[in-house]
């Protein structure tokens, strides 16, 4: 599990998988078929490193190929919108694997450092 997340995410150093994270992901590999899972814990417990790890998860073992990525508010979507960027660029996939890739709020224009292409990929994970 600890490989999983320092593979995916910019971990600090010496930093471990928190239990909610844990839980998450443990819960997705256990489900018989793909569904929602609903992430709740106080702020800092890292409930988004939980559910990206845990859509790779359901995404590996259904075979599906995409993610929405919902947030209450555009600025949480402004917020976190590179964060997604950086995962994406640390799953494993082919070189020449190209993502497609919307931050979609009414506002989303006006963020023009969010607007770059998304690949070829210059991370290969690990």
């Amino acid at each position: 599990m600890q490989e999983l997340f320092a593979s995916r995410f910019a971990l600090p150093p010496g930093a471990k998988v928190r239990p909610v994270q844990e839980a998450a992901v443990e819960l997705a590999r256990t489900m018989d078929e793909p569904g929602l899972l609903v992430i709740e814990a106080p702020m800092g417990e890292g409930k988004t490193e939980a559910a990206l790890a845990t859509a790779e998860v359901l995404a590996a073992r259904s075979g599906a190929g995409g993610v929405f990525f919902a947030l209450p508010t555009m600025a949480t979507g402004n917020a976190m919108f590179p964060r997604l960027l950086d995962w994406l660029d640390r799953l494993p996939a082919p070189e020449e694997t190209r993502h497609s890739v919307l931050l979609a709020h009414s506002k989303y224009a006006l963020n023009r450092g969010l607007h770059r292409p998304h690949g070829p990929r210059t991370n290969q994970g690990p």
